[in-house]
């Protein structure tokens, strides 16, 4: 190629390749995307040699102010920040850029260019109050879009400065501040207890300190960790395993393994937000007027368990079922009595207050036994009755193997 036409007359390059479209071609541009800052200056600084919009800000790598410093302490340069301030103001907006001031190089999908609503006013990308009136720019610009409008203040003119206590410099003044104390400008509050997050020593609101769930094994975000209906702080003895099974109850949807659920057990019907129903470890208590102890599997100790006498588990006494809050109803049937070969002890001891069988007691004769489970004394004249025809029964076998 005649050197008239070479846009590198000196290096060959045979496909004229010219990023920036200037006079010289790629293979011996000093500056090959034309942002004003040398290849090597790009590669020493980190910032890309062929990209003029490093940080997509709107603004040229060569034209951001104090482009090679690190202006807001965030550890980017400014030509790699897009908000070298840390106002909230991105740079390409402090400084009056609009879309038609954008190269090819700026990917607006990035997120990091808000063209300036009002171009006719700019404000110091590298510091953070532009008016040195105390509030900063994106405090005084709310909306963050250059513009000064209804109800903003002018990050321009420091009289309109009207400070506020502000402790811990977030932004937020302490009287609206959710952590007067500890920065945090979101101001996220899991819990919606008034108590940021960054300050809050139970994010979940759950009843348990934050370090205490994490000691546990709990997830201290989640104010019911094992999605039973119960707040893991309001779980009976949340910390304890009731049922031996490896598993503390707040980790536990059924702490005592009888069969019912805990949140069944202890008449909750409508779970808070963080119970996962998906789960499948709630179910909504069918009469809430009643409950049981979810850590012990027979309530009423009446030596039937909970989940046998509420035979659908959904805590509520249905026809045809017994109620785990009464031990009179707990009738025995396969275990009591239980006929055993092999015995040779008499059952000599029929109480007066009919404390009928004790367990392990036997009746001698011909090889066989009987043996029954625990008596509980009778608070009824139909529940004596029924003691009764036990102690008859017995009897009956009694003789029955003496014959």
């Amino acid at each position: 190629m005649a050197n008239d036409d070479d846009n590198c007359p000196d290096t060959a390059n045979e496909d004229q390749a010219n990023a920036d479209d200037d006079a010289f071609g790629d293979a011996c541009d000093d500056d090959i995307d034309g942002d004003g800052l040398t290849n090597d200056e790009e590669d020493t600084a980190g910032t890309d040699p062929a990209d003029s919009d490093s940080d997509n800000d709107g603004v040229p790598d060569g034209d951001e102010v104090n482009w090679d410093q690190d202006s807001d302490m965030d550890d980017l340069i400014n030509a790699l920040d897009p908000d070298s301030d840390n106002d909230g103001v991105l740079d390409g907006t402090e400084m009056g850029f609009t879309e038609a001031d954008l190269t090819d190089d700026t990917d607006m999908a990035a997120g990091n260019f808000v063209p300036d609503a009002d171009p006719s006013t700019t404000t110091d990308p590298t510091d953070s109050d532009s008016d040195g009136g105390g509030i900063p720019d994106g405090v005084e610009d709310a909306d963050q879009n250059g513009r000064i409008d209804d109800g903003e203040g002018d990050p321009n003119d420091a009289a309109d400065d009207i400070l506020t206590p502000d402790a811990d410099d977030d932004g937020v003044a302490d009287d609206d501040d959710n952590c007067p104390d500890v920065p945090n400008p979101d101001q996220a509050d899991l819990d919606g207890d008034g108590i940021g997050d960054a300050c809050d020593d139970d994010l979940d609101g759950d009843g348990i300190e934050n370090g205490a769930e994490e000691a546990a094994g709990l997830d201290s975000s989640d104010g019911d960790s094992d999605n039973d209906g119960v707040l893991d702080g309001d779980e009976i003895g949340w910390d304890q395993d009731s049922d031996d099974d490896g598993l503390i109850n707040a980790l536990d949807p059924d702490s005592d393994n009888d069969g019912i659920l805990d949140g069944t057990e202890s008449g909750v019907v409508t779970p808070g937000a963080d119970t996962d129903t998906t789960a499948g470890n709630f179910v909504p208590d069918a009469d809430p007027s009643t409950t049981t102890d979810p850590t012990v599997a027979d309530t009423d100790g009446g030596t039937v368990d909970d989940g046998v006498e509420d035979a659908n588990q959904n805590g509520r006494v249905d026809d045809g079922e017994t109620d785990p809050n009464v031990a009179e109803d707990d009738i025995q049937t396969e275990d009591d009595p239980v006929v055993e070969a092999g015995a040779s002890e008499a059952l000599i001891h029929f109480a007066e207050t009919l404390n009928v069988p004790v367990a392990g007691a036997s009746v001698r004769g011909s090889g066989l036994a009987c043996q029954a489970a625990p008596p509980t004394a009778p608070s009824s004249p139909s529940s004596a009755l029924g003691w009764l025809l036990l102690v008859a029964s017995l009897v009956a076998l009694k003789l029955s193997a003496r014959r």
